[in-house]
């Protein structure tokens, strides 16, 4: 876990009994700065979930940094991702267009109002270069959660990145 706020780095340790081991590590520091140093093919999940205020730093929704996450993640590895944005989408559609174009597999989740673009709100995206393993038992514990959600996958992804372009640096 990379997080920026050194205390909130410690409260996550001690709250969540998170041990002081080579396999977890909790860094203090910029993700933008830390992906880089990572090494190949050693992270199973990678999240990114940083906003500064409503929206994610530029320089963290780049197909850069896409292809840095991608080049950490071992075979198999997914990608997440929380991208907020407004009733247009325009945000979320370049999100998808920067990772349509750096893995082969993608897929979002978030509550329909959302991706009808009734409303602010949030979209989880899920990448890996692998299929993602999304079947029948995901999709029903989305629509049956407290707060139902639906799973765009594949080619709805694409239509919905449609007019879209990837952000570049």
């Amino acid at each position: 876990m990379v997080e920026l706020d050194a205390k909130l780095a410690e409260l996550v340790r001690v709250h969540f009994e998170i041990p002081r081991a080579p396999l977890v590590r909790l860094r203090v520091g910029d993700a933008a700065q830390v992906l880089p140093t990572l090494s190949d093919a050693s992270r199973d999940v990678i999240i990114r979930d940083v906003f500064a205020g409503s929206t994610t730093p530029r320089e963290l929704t780049t197909v850069a940094y896409a292809r840095e996450a991608q080049r950490v993640l071992d075979a198999g590895g997914v990608y997440l991702m929380n991208c907020g944005d407004t009733a247009d989408l325009a945000g979320a559609k370049a999100e998808a267009a920067t990772l349509l174009e750096v893995f082969e597999h993608v897929a979002m989740i978030a509550d329909p109002p959302m991706l009808k673009g009734r409303r602010y709100g949030n979209i989880v995206f899920l990448a890996s270069d692998e299929p993602l393993k999304l079947g029948p038992a995901f999709e029903r514990s989305l629509r049956t959660a407290p707060l139902p959600a639906q799973l765009v996958a594949g080619d709805a992804v694409r239509r919905f990145a449609v007019g879209a372009t990837a952000i570049t640096d």
